[in-house]
């Protein structure tokens, strides 16, 4: 288990366990829960498993994906949907598909590709 302690103006964040021992080996601005919806016998619900941390460089926000002990699983994403637990649509960089949870890529389409003839 772990906690994810953001300071006042969202300057700061570190993921904690629960001895406070920070975890994560990034600075972050911000961390968020990145969640996971599933279907139960009451609806839908969401459970939260990884968690994303956000960072300027050079002047772009981007994000890591980090799992509970402050890993960085995929990192320098634009963007990031999950999927599963083990597969995320991402923008990176340039491109835009589909990614595992080591940072593969299982599809990779450029961010310039249209599908429309022009």
């Amino acid at each position: 288990n772990c906690l994810i302690v953001n300071n006042q103006d969202w300057s700061s964040a570190e993921l904690r366990n629960l001895d406070n021992e920070v975890l994560n080996k990034r600075e972050y601005e911000s961390i968020n829960n990145l969640y996971l919806g599933a279907k139960g016998l009451n609806g839908y619900y969401s459970r939260s498993t990884l968690a994303a941390g956000w960072y300027t460089y050079n002047n772009v926000q981007l994000m890591d994906v980090l799992d509970a002990e402050g890993n960085v699983l995929i990192e320098r994403l634009k963007s990031v949907d999950m999927l599963s637990e083990d597969l995320f649509w991402v923008e990176k960089g340039f491109s835009r598909g589909l990614m595992d949870r080591e940072g593969n890529w299982l599809y990779e389409q450029s961010i310039f590709d249209s599908e429309i003839d022009e």
